[in-house]
């Protein structure tokens, strides 16, 4: 788990190639929070910054269980074998990508695991119906429904029990048409919880940062990697990547108090 975290956050520094390899030596506490790093030895030394900016980007992870209490505070190792890609032959890179439509029958599986659970949930349009006025997709996933503004693909609320439980006064949008790399908004909107008679505001800056190829159950994947940071306190929220073939998020990592939460697409069905 410790060494995906890495890899996944770990940007190659431009001017690099071949295969290389990087020995780390960190220390995290019970609560899986890093409390310090050091490159050991690497066979270039152009990686060793960038390595330790993946290590600290992928803290905090899962608390240590139980029976290994023994390694908080304890130095451990971890070797890397990195073998830098070549320059992208992407069919997306320099390129914009346009809204998809979305119509009912579609549908995407994703299996997810967090820092003390795991499991799978399936997002399905199941019809159009507009929200607050608003035109929108309706997306059944378990016994919620999710309203998604059509011009943008932003979430404006939540349906359950026959109830709205979630309202958006703008939609949530790591999205914004057309995607290209290079592009950033922002994103304010206020999120009232009914049920709980609560709301909160939220001002947020979304960037997306460029094209990366992913793996996930479902396939290999060319992808916008979109960032979503606090727009104040500029911490990194969420990171999303977006696949024009799949017309909806491959991989989705969420930066949550306790840890990390990371969705991947198991299968799709869009035709």
């Amino acid at each position: 788990m410790i060494k995906k975290e890495i890899d996944s956050s770990w940007k190659y520094p431009t001017g690099v190639s071949g295969t290389h390899t990087v020995r780390l030596r960190f220390v995290l506490d019970i609560d899986g929070k890093l409390v310090s790093a050091e490159v050991v030895n690497s066979t270039d030394a152009r990686l060793n910054s960038s390595a330790l900016e993946a290590l600290n980007h992928a803290s905090p992870f899962p608390p240590i269980p139980e029976e290994l209490k023994r390694l908080a505070g304890e130095p451990m190792l971890i070797n890397f074998s990195v073998r830098t890609p070549k320059p992208a032959s992407s069919s997306l890179a320099g390129s914009q990508s346009e809204k998809p439509e979305w119509k009912p029958g579609q549908e995407w599986k994703y299996a997810w695991i967090g820092p003390r659970s795991s499991g799978t949930f399936t997002r399905e349009v199941v019809r159009e119906e507009a929200f607050a006025g608003v035109p929108a997709y309706v997306v059944r996933v378990g016994k919620r429904e999710n309203f998604y503004a059509k011009e943008v693909l932003g979430l404006l609320g939540t349906v359950s029990g026959g109830k709205v439980t979630l309202k958006r006064d703008a939609p949530y949008q790591p999205l914004s048409w057309p995607l290209e790399v290079g592009k950033e908004w922002r994103n304010s909107f206020t999120l009232e919880r009914l049920e709980q008679k609560s709301s909160q505001k939220y001002d947020n800056r979304v960037v997306v940062s460029k094209i990366e190829t992913v793996q996930v159950p479902a396939g290999t994947f060319e992808a916008y990697k979109i960032e979503v940071y606090g727009a104040v306190s500029r911490k990194l929220l969420n990171e999303y990547w977006y696949s024009p073939q799949v017309k909806w998020f491959v991989r989705i990592k969420t930066y949550e108090q306790n840890g990390i939460r990371e969705d991947e697409l198991v299968s799709y069905k869009i035709d």
